[in-house]
């Protein structure tokens, strides 16, 4: 085998890598569909109307959102709890961003 060889591999092994953990972290979903549906909505609202500058804080916070409303979702009794607070997220969203031309329906 040649260094060359050796090169591709490990080449073809970091690749790999790197690509399961920009999966893993892609992973957007809470388990409540009501909520990955405005999360979606949001994170389409700020990529989309907000100006490139604004765009940061306004992800950082949905990435907070959505990893809390995730642990909820996974405690049975916290569920029904982490739908609320969706709810009352997109309430607030839906007023915050309508001067931008975003809706959360």
């Amino acid at each position: 085998m040649t260094s060359r060889h050796i090169r591709r591999g490990l080449l073809g092994a970091a690749l790999t890598v790197l690509a399961g953990a920009a999966f893993a972290q892609s992973s957007t979903d809470t388990g409540i569909p009501a909520c990955d549906r405005y999360y979606r909505a949001y994170e389409a609202c700020i990529m989309q109307r907000l100006p490139e500058a604004q765009r940061s804080i306004f992800r950082q916070t949905l990435e907070r959102n959505r990893a809390d409303i995730r642990e909820q979702a996974a405690d049975p009794e916290d569920r029904a709890s982490a739908e609320r607070t969706c709810q009352e997220q997109r309430q607030q969203s839906a007023r915050f961003f309508a001067p931008h031309g975003c809706t959360f329906d």
